[in-house]
């Protein structure tokens, strides 16, 4: 069940190497959404104004269908800042609710300092993402998760690592370093610019999965990372400095929450 007015879709597809790649498109070409809307209403536009101040309901109004069933007494209580309701606060209540908003982000911003940081200089959400149950009314997890990416999966299903590099640097993993997988798991390295964004390149050097790695001898992995080609498993940095993103889809759940990479080591 839906219980907003948008929806958003993923679907992600493994492939065993480029051989399948005529045929995944096909798959893709074939997914369609059904019986949808002759209609669709545009996703509200994100105003960073309006998302932290007491205009911050407008857009949960537009978006929401209903409260959730479980949390049906909080959005009662939240009707008094016009949740589902239409009220006309004062100047002294809307500074009030505004001092609440200004506090509010302050202790996710200090909280996902601290919920966050792996070590090693990776930053993760292995236990900030799930579902209703495992939050279980946990709110300042569910705000860090929002705070640090939305959309975040399960640890069962997904889980995302995050370090910045700067220049020639090294990643090496040994073989008890890899991410803990299930068998059916994978894992992949990612880079991107110092703003997240991937950059093109005249390499195509973009992402490493554990399928096309090379292993050392010992099992374990070695990653260079500079903006010349290199043997071997290497990404091309597209600035001096940038971000390298390690996913890592159906973890053990019993071992994930404690994984933290190995570091990088400047060469």
């Amino acid at each position: 069940m839906v219980e907003t007015d948008h929806a958003v879709i993923v679907v992600r597809i493994d492939i065993a190497d480029e051989s399948e790649l005529p045929r995944l498109r096909e798959i893709m070409e074939a997914i369609k959404v059904v019986n949808a809307p002759a209609e669709i209403r545009p996703y509200p536009a994100y105003d960073p104004d309006q998302a932290s101040s007491p205009g911050f309901v407008n857009v949960v109004n537009d978006i929401l269908i209903r409260a959730p069933e479980a949390e049906t007494d909080l959005f009662s209580r939240w009707s008094a800042i016009g949740m589902f309701h239409d009220v006309d606060l004062t100047d002294e209540q809307q500074a009030g609710v505004q001092a609440g908003i200004n506090r509010a982000l302050s202790d996710i911003a200090e909280q996902s300092k601290i919920a966050t940081t792996l070590g090693n200089g990776w930053i993760g959400a292995t236990t900030l993402f799930g579902t209703r149950e495992f939050l279980d009314g946990n709110y300042m997890n569910r705000a860090i998760g929002a705070y640090f990416g939305l959309w975040g999966n399960s640890k069962e299903e997904a889980n995302y690592f995050l370090a910045f590099a700067q220049g020639d640097s090294t990643l090496h993993f040994g073989p008890d370093d890899l991410p803990p997988l299930l068998d059916v798991g994978f894992w992949s390295l990612t880079i991107h610019d110092a703003d997240m964004l991937v950059r093109p390149n005249e390499f195509d050097s973009y992402v490493l999965t554990m399928n096309q790695v090379e292993h050392d001898d010992d099992g374990g992995v070695t990653v260079r990372f500079s903006r010349h080609r290199e043997p071997g498993n290497w990404l091309y940095t597209p600035n001096d400095q940038y971000a390298v993103l390690l996913r890592a889809y159906q973890t053990d759940p019993g071992r994930i929450s404690d994984y933290v990479p190995p570091a990088f080591t400047n060469r």
